[in-house]
């Protein structure tokens, strides 16, 4: 179940950003930026997630060195 909301999810984002970029679907030039942030941010705390519950040695480390950058 939560593979197919996210597969929709993926599918969603990919098409609007392909209609922003093609002028198709017409925004405020803020409003992208905040969606491209908010889909970055989405990307960066699921990779988080994977490496502090799938590879709890490996996710410390790299906690570890994104605190001491």
């Amino acid at each position: 179940m939560h593979s197919r909301a996210l597969a929709f999810q993926i599918l969603l984002v990919n098409t609007c950003f392909f209609l922003i970029g093609f002028n198709v679907l017409h925004v405020d030039a803020d409003l992208s930026k905040i969606f491209v942030l908010a889909v970055f941010a989405e990307i960066v705390s699921m990779v988080l997630i994977v490496l502090r519950y799938l590879f709890p040695q490996v996710g410390t480390e790299f906690l570890q060195l994104i605190k001491e950058l």
